[in-house]
């Protein structure tokens, strides 16, 4: 079984939804259909086809109801289609055929192990090297399913791009990025309580004054602003940055917070940051 859904990080089996691939006839049709949706699993297959046999002794039947619930719960039930063959064999693979494929060598000592971590890692290669268009379109949908509705295309690109470094998967990048789409009800508390203080309103205020004033609103100068507060008040510009930082997001983390400031805009930035001295100064 290929989990083509897991790619760009949807789901896979004993994780989530999931929409599976079994390369059950063994022609080079499907082989190469099952390349292709592996490395773009947004190209809107025409559908999802999974072939068991009822003597299958490794892929027992009832994987076959399990699969369906799966896929109607992830809501892709159009792309799922489901055959039933009743004979012996894996995957509808012939005795002659399987006796012909195996070989002895192939056989590791050790059991086998089906290793999360490197199947995440693999998750990031693809998400690193995906057209942002694609990004943005799984990033929308995973957004979506938290209940953040996001049609502005350009922002959403613009957070595949920044987060794409940061994500294993699409989920994990759309649960990080619910910030940029939603304003969040609080702060994490542990960023707040060390980052959102009383000492930390002088430079809340300075970044204000500084962000008002900026004729452009772009990456490069929103880092000025932080450099010119730094040596204003003689920090190193991380104790500039992080309150600016939960002040954003809401949180400690976030992707670099010039990149961050200038991709939510403005009006947002200078409302959450007023909001977050208000905040401190009460603290």
């Amino acid at each position: 079984m290929i989990p083509i859904d897991f790619l760009f990080g949807l789901h896979f089996i004993g994780y989530g939804s999931v929409a599976v691939y079994d390369v059950a006839s063994g022609t080079e049709r499907v082989n190469r259909r099952t390349q292709l949706w592996s490395f773009d699993p947004y190209d809107r297959y025409p559908d999802v086809v999974w072939d068991p046999t009822t003597g299958d002794l490794f892929v027992p039947i009832f994987l076959e109801q399990v699969l369906k619930r799966a896929v109607e719960a992830s809501g892709k039930q159009q792309l799922l289609t489901q055959r039933i063959y009743r004979i012996a064999g894996h995957c509808g693979f012939s005795q002659p055929e399987m006796i012909s494929a195996f070989d002895i060598a192939d056989v590791n000592k050790a059991a086998a192990a089906f290793n999360v971590e490197k199947l995440q890692w693999l998750n990031q290669q693809h998400m690193k090297r995906a057209p942002v268009t694609q990004l943005a379109l799984g990033l929308r949908d995973n957004l979506a399913r938290m209940g953040v509705l996001s049609d502005d295309q350009p922002l959403l690109e613009g957070v595949g791009n920044i987060q794409r470094e940061r994500a294993r998967t699409l989920k994990d990048m759309a649960q990080n990025s619910r910030f940029f789409c939603q304003d969040f009800a609080q702060y994490d508390d542990k960023a707040a309580r060390k980052h959102l203080t009383g000492a930390a309103v002088p430079v809340l205020l300075a970044l204000n004054e500084g962000l008002k004033e900026l004729p452009e609103w772009s990456a490069g100068d929103i880092h000025l602003v932080l450099d010119a507060v730094a040596g204003r008040f003689e920090l190193p510009l991380g104790q500039v940055a992080q309150p600016l930082r939960v002040a954003i997001s809401g949180t400690a983390v976030s992707p670099p917070i010039d990149l961050t400031v200038a991709l939510l805009g403005r009006p947002k930035s200078l409302s959450r940051l007023q909001r977050a001295i208000e905040f401190a100064a009460a603290n």
